[in-house]
């Protein structure tokens, strides 16, 4: 009952994504409103689609949207079940500006529509909830903290589950949209998140974890991520951990999200790896992960703070490190 994912593209890259159509991670004309220095580019058909690991009977959605231009009509959002079946689709109609949501693909019946008019070259926040069932099915969309769209009965086109979510458009229906903020979550609405970075600047506590040029943690912080330097270890249960930038004046903190990019070479020692934070002076380590032959994203969210089982809070983030163990 938790955050399932989140990205807003600040590793300037979209590695958490399965699958992209010539979407990427962009930073020039910035739009206001939008956090950070990235987000996703979606232009023309370009789409980005993530897959959940397992499906989901109720989700819930948060991202922020531009538009640079306008057209006749343009996607938004798919969701598809574990068939690949579009089930549930909104877009924004540029002649109404409203919101529509369709059961099915872009060229669907519409089921219902919004009201709060959805115009070009302005920041909006799109929260959704979204409960695929063939009756008693649930659609809740609100436009900047208000409802929008509200309908209940049939909400699905296909079966009634979630397995993956897809951003932009498909063949045949632009998108014309950037999007920022990505957000899901099975328990409870979201709200306005702004998504930010922290990255190692430093030696931690622990540093058994060799460099394979100059300071370790150099290897670590490139934006975007690069794969020709590294830290290593082949040692069972060897722990680096490393010092972190901070972000200022912090609201709330609501999740933090651990990602590392991991491979493995010959036939190591060590089989899995795990990503894990220091806190409270104590080191907090959990789920295995078994790297490919080839560099990949691994990602692992904590929504309270190991150390005490709380909320984060800035003081938390401002004196954490995050690092790596090698397990068998």
């Amino acid at each position: 009952m938790a955050r399932i994912f989140m990205d807003g593209f600040e590793l300037g890259d979209t590695s958490l994504w399965n699958t992209l159509d010539n979407a990427y991670a962009a930073s020039s004309s910035f739009p206001a409103g939008f956090s950070g220095t990235y987000y996703l580019n979606c232009i023309g058909t370009w789409s980005a689609e993530k897959i959940f690991s397992t499906t989901y009977s109720d989700l819930y959605f948060a991202f922020k949207i531009y538009k640079p231009s306008t057209y006749s009509y343009e996607q938004i959002l798919n969701i598809k079940d574990s068939a690949g079946t579009i089930i549930f689709s909104i877009g924004v109609n540029f002649i109404s500006k409203y919101l529509e949501a369709r059961l099915g693909t872009y060229n669907a019946s519409v089921i219902a529509t919004g009201t709060i008019p959805i115009r070009v070259l302005k920041a909006y926040l799109i929260e959704l909830r979204y409960k695929p069932l063939n009756s008693g099915g649930v659609i809740t969309v609100k436009v900047d903290g208000v409802q929008d769209i509200n309908y209940s009965g049939d909400t699905t086109a296909g079966l009634e589950e979630i397995k993956i979510f897809h951003l932009g458009g498909l063949s045949g229906v632009d998108a014309y949209t950037q999007f920022d903020d990505i957000v899901v979550d099975n328990a409870n609405w979201i709200g306005n998140t702004k998504l930010g970075i922290i990255v190692p600047n430093g030696t931690g506590t622990t540093n058994n974890w060799t460099a394979s040029a100059g300071n370790a943690w150099d290897c670590l912080n490139e934006i975007p991520p690069v794969d020709t330097d590294y830290v290593y270890s082949n040692t069972t249960n060897q722990i680096a951990t490393y010092a972190m930038t901070t972000i200022a004046s912090m609201n709330s903190v609501k999740s933090i999200q651990l990602q590392g990019r991991a491979a493995y070479e010959g036939s190591p020692t060590p089989t899995k790896i795990q990503l894990g934070v220091r806190a409270s002076g104590t080191d907090y380590f959990a789920t295995d992960f078994s790297p490919g032959v080839g560099f990949g994203m691994l990602t692992k969210i904590l929504e309270l703070n190991p150390a005490d089982s709380a909320a984060w809070e800035q003081a938390d983030i401002d004196a954490l490190e995050v690092g790596v163990k090698a397990t068998a």
